[in-house]
């Protein structure tokens, strides 16, 4: 038992005079400085990689970005699923004219963005606050008729597509609409 009493004494002796006199204090202080700004640093790439994401306001943006998406997640995107996001583009979102802007806008922010879940997480409210049931119901239609562009879609495009199902508004929930869809009827 005095052994191990002296060991300890030594151990929080030499404790002792590393943390006062060789600065010890600094060191620490330094490593959680360092911790702290590591966590700053990672959270600022985060906004930042998210950003494009979060700047957009216009549902049919919004939804260009999920088509170029799920199209990218069989690879590089082919000429059938560009034009088949350009048909969906022009045939249900009603846009009209050159849609080079759209497309390059909603490609950078496909590729900024850090993952396609934290995408459907950024999007999912500008979708039900501004998209009606109908409209919302022909979002993941377009989604999945992307998805069969070039074969059968894949585990991530299925994924995706549930996910995007999950995080909209119940069909009882009323936006605002944005009329991107023909009146029906």
């Amino acid at each position: 038992m005095p052994v191990i009493a002296a060991i300890l004494s030594g151990a929080f002796f030499w404790f002792c005079y590393w943390f006062f006199r060789l600065d010890g204090h600094k060191r620490i202080e330094e490593m959680l400085t360092q911790r702290r700004n590591t966590k700053r640093r990672l959270a600022s790439l985060e906004a930042e990689a998210r950003a494009p994401i979060k700047s957009i306001t216009d549902p049919r943006e919004a939804g260009t970005v999920l088509l170029f998406l799920i199209a990218r997640q069989k690879g590089d995107y082919s000429a059938a699923q560009l034009t088949a996001i350009e048909h969906e583009m022009r045939t249900v979102m009603s846009l009209s004219g050159d849609l080079a802007e759209a497309q390059s806008f909603a490609r950078f922010a496909c590729t900024k963005t850090p993952s396609a879940t934290a995408a459907i997480q950024d999007l999912a409210p500008l979708f039900n606050d501004r998209l009606t049931a109908q409209e919302r119901d022909d979002l993941i239609e377009m989604l999945e008729r992307v998805a069969h562009v070039d074969g059968p879609p894949n585990e991530e495009q299925l994924h995706l597509i549930v996910a995007l199902r999950q995080r909209l508004a119940p069909p009882d929930a009323v936006g605002e609409g944005f009329g991107w869809t023909k009146a029906r009827g």
